[in-house]
């Protein structure tokens, strides 16, 4: 229920301001996709490293100013890290050398400042992000656990990043997002206390203004 609910808070608050006719005549609509070098952070984070998965979704740029622009976003984003050594989760059975792996359709507000007219510019942005848990395991020697009734199923956090565009439409994306709730719950909690943190680097399109 819990998870429903911020779910579909989410997507109306995004659908209500893509959907005003104001905005959207203003709106230009991309798509992109690529890397996600996910890691975690905490107090109890393991022998934590690197894990690289997708993400990927779409995104609107809508005008306030000549330069300032609203960037709603949504995107599919893997998550979690690679943990070397023995692996507990209070229930089931053990693993060693295991990968944490979390699905997340992450939605963020971003401001975007852009700078340049015409073939190349540079768009700057920072905002906030709100994130519902699709799918939780871990993977490694010794089998395969379902964490997701263990994990929290929802989060938040800050992204940060910048785009250059450049002419036709393309633009190479780069972006750091950091949460601030840690995602691990009973009994998981009493092993780790991590939060995601994720650097991004996608390649994109822009058609055109809708």
């Amino acid at each position: 229920m819990r998870r429903t609910l911020g779910h579909m808070l989410a997507m109306a608050s995004l659908t209500t301001l893509i959907a005003s006719p104001g905005l959207v005549a203003q709106a230009t609509f991309g798509v992109k996709g690529g890397l996600a070098l996910a890691n975690v952070y905490g107090d109890a984070v393991g022998n934590a490293e690197h894990r690289s998965g997708f993400t990927g979704g779409a995104f609107l740029d809508i005008a306030l100013t000549s330069s300032l622009y609203l960037s709603p976003q949504v995107l599919y984003t893997q998550k979690g890290t690679r943990e070397r050594g023995f692996i507990d989760i209070g229930v089931g059975p053990t693993l060693t050398d295991g990968t944490w792996e979390y699905g997340y359709l992450d939605f963020m507000a971003l401001l975007k400042r852009r700078f340049g007219r015409g073939g190349v510019g540079v768009d700057l942005y920072a905002g906030a992000s709100y994130s519902v848990l699709l799918s939780a395991k871990v993977v490694g020697e010794g089998g395969e656990i379902d964490v997701k009734d263990l994990s929290r199923s929802n989060d938040a956090g800050v992204v940060i990043g910048g785009s250059v565009r450049l002419a036709g439409g393309l633009l190479f994306d780069l972006a750091y997002s950091i949460a601030g709730l840690e995602f691990d719950e009973p009994p998981l909690i009493a092993f780790y206390g991590r939060k995601h943190k994720v650097v991004s680097a996608m390649l994109g399109f822009t058609p055109g203004t809708l």
